[in-house]
């Protein structure tokens, strides 16, 4: 059962008129009458019953289920692995995959002399022609 804006509306107009009576009935009981009394009564049980019908609707509440342990299956566990490789295994991989292509990038670079393309540090070249120069002197 759904209820749409209007129908809301209406229950609150509904409660609020609900009210209004029994401030009257408890303000002068003589107001009204007996059989008026007891339709009163009547429509306000049912009233709160129909409120518990829609509540539960809402709010649907298993206490079987409540009782019962966690059902483990192959598939909540074939979908924890699942999501284990995803979250731990492809991050490894995308980390494996850039740093080949770092080092494939560079090697080209090298290859074809492109600008700031250095296997070897400066300062290392330096120090082996220094090596170089002192072993043949």
């Amino acid at each position: 059962m759904s209820l749409d804006g209007q129908d809301i509306e209406d229950l609150v107009h509904l409660a609020s008129d609900i009210g209004t009576a029994h401030q009257q009935v408890e303000q002068s009981p003589s107001m009204i009458t007996e059989q008026e009394q007891n339709d009163l009564d009547q429509f306000h049980q049912d009233a709160k019953q129909e409120s518990k019908i829609l509540a539960q609707e809402a709010y649907p509440t298993n206490d079987n289920n409540i009782q019962e342990s966690p059902d483990v299956s192959s598939t909540s566990i074939w979908s924890f692995l699942g999501s284990c490789g995803i979250n731990l295994v492809l991050p490894f991989i995308n980390g494996v995959m850039l740093g080949f292509g770092e080092i494939l990038a560079h090697e080209i670079g090298f290859r074809y002399n492109w600008a700031g393309a250095k296997v070897v540090p400066a300062h290392r070249l330096q120090n082996r022609e220094l090596k170089r120069k002192s072993v043949l002197l």
